[in-house]
């Protein structure tokens, strides 16, 4: 028995199994309702992708500079294309340069933003199938995940983003549904990518509709997007500003610029400094055992022998005998977690680390004076070179060195400092891997 408050009767004890078996509710208000009831709300995680605010968690992203990712994440991964790929077109003893056009303008319904870059052997970059695993939302699927090297754009899901962002814009600042189309153009191949969102149901996947064309007309891969038109056109100067930094690093491409506005121009930055022929390879070195088995069970083709797929994605692969590789395909390691420990350790054991990072591959010559040389030739190309012009350039090869994972990230970082008479404050430019942000801070 337990006493009542402020009294000497007693109060009965409750019985807590008839109060389950009959459903006791609980107390009500004078209107009928319960008093802790709660209003509840659920969001799957895959509409992130097509909401400004899970855009912004999942990249960092913010509303004003999507423009801004979108033409950086096109502008790397087709240097990255070109830097691992381009063999050039022989031309009467010479070579083609790799380059690169973008295109910006206005259309009347979208702002049209268009990456183009050489591919003169007509190499199949898309099919079908890759782009239904590329804009898979419940998977990562990227040529870089799990790899640690000299890279750009290495988000591992940027297709994605740049499918769902013009969605995103257009529901929050015209509410309207969006369905241009992302439109690829690969090997007589045309691609045009919608995105398909069931709001109702919280479900979203990509439809992808393709299209062969007779004949190509240059020899060129191009991914066209489209956005909701900006309210003004400082978005064109912004995106001009950033393509003319984006050149100053990248010396051994050759960038062409049209942009439509209220007026055309074009800007033109030849290559001036050549493209060499490297292998970019990740190291044991940069990654955790947990990661190297991530790399291995993330593999898409089951077939490939283990020793192919080891020589050609890592620095240690080309310096081990064939014969100390177990004889097993891809498919067959990924059930053998012994036999992808000891194929990790065989590598590292096969080679000791790079003794310095500036011995770090390049697609070009990184000789400071060399460098130093084709980045004036650039800077003048840009306009920016004027008399009594003082430059100052440095470079830092680095490894990024994560203490909780282990996981290295090799890196080249560059700076070049502008001073002249006609500069009231000193301009500067950087990159991390060629790469400059949108949006930067560019004077001191």
């Amino acid at each position: 028995m337990r006493k009542k408050e402020g009294g000497s009767k007693p109060l009965p004890e409750i019985n807590h199994d008839y109060k389950v078996a009959h459903k006791i509710a609980p107390p009500q208000t004078e209107q009928g309702s319960t008093t802790t009831s709660s209003t509840f709300s659920s969001q799957k995680t895959v509409m992130d992708y097509v909401t400004l605010e899970g855009i912004e968690n999942r990249t960092g992203i913010e509303k004003n500079d999507m423009c801004g990712f979108v033409l950086k994440e096109l502008l790397d991964n087709a240097l990255d294309f070109l830097e691992t790929q381009h063999l050039g077109k022989k031309n009467h003893n010479t070579i083609a340069p790799a380059e690169i056009e973008v295109v910006i303008k206005k259309e009347p319904n979208y702002l049209c933003i268009l990456v183009r870059n050489s591919n003169y052997y007509d190499k199949v970059i898309f099919t079908k199938d890759r782009l239904y695993s590329i804009f898979d939302f419940g998977t990562f699927y990227s040529s870089k995940r799990n790899q640690y090297k000299i890279s750009r754009g290495a988000l591992g899901d940027a297709f994605k983003a740049i499918l769902c962002m013009p969605y995103a814009l257009a529901k929050e600042e015209q509410d309207i549904e969006w369905n241009e189309p992302l439109i690829i153009k690969s090997h007589q191949t045309s691609f045009l990518v919608r995105l398909i969102v069931n709001r109702v149901n919280q479900t979203i996947h990509a439809k992808i509709e393709e299209k062969r064309q007779r004949q190509l007309v240059t020899k060129f891969a191009e991914i066209e997007v489209r956005l909701p038109i900006p309210r003004d056109n400082l978005e064109f100067i912004r995106l001009r500003d950033f393509l003319i930094d984006y050149t100053t690093f990248n010396t051994h491409i050759g960038f062409t610029f049209r942009i439509k506005d209220t007026s055309s121009y074009t800007l033109n930055f030849p290559q001036v400094q050549p493209i060499i022929k490297w292998t970019n390879q990740t190291s044991t070195y940069y990654i955790t055992l947990s990661e190297f088995e991530n790399f291995i069970f993330g593999l898409e083709n089951n077939d490939a022998t283990s020793y192919d797929v080891i020589k050609k994605n890592f620095r240690e692969g080309s310096n081990i005998k064939k014969q100390k590789v177990a004889q097993m395909t891809i498919g067959q390691l990924k059930q053998s977690p012994l036999h992808i420990k000891k194929l990790y350790n065989d590598l590292r054991n096969a080679m000791k680390p790079l003794a310095t990072p500036s011995k770090l591959s390049l697609p070009f010559h990184v000789n400071k004076k060399v460098r130093m040389d084709a980045i004036k030739k650039r800077l003048q190309q840009q306009n920016r070179l004027f008399e009594n012009t003082k430059i100052k350039y440095n470079s830092k090869f680095g490894m990024h060195h994560s203490s909780i994972t282990g996981i290295r990230f090799p890196f080249l970082y560059e700076i070049v400092v502008i001073q002249s008479d006609k500069l009231f404050t000193l301009e500067f430019i950087d990159s991390l891997n060629c790469s400059v942000a949108p949006n930067r801070y560019s004077s001191l």
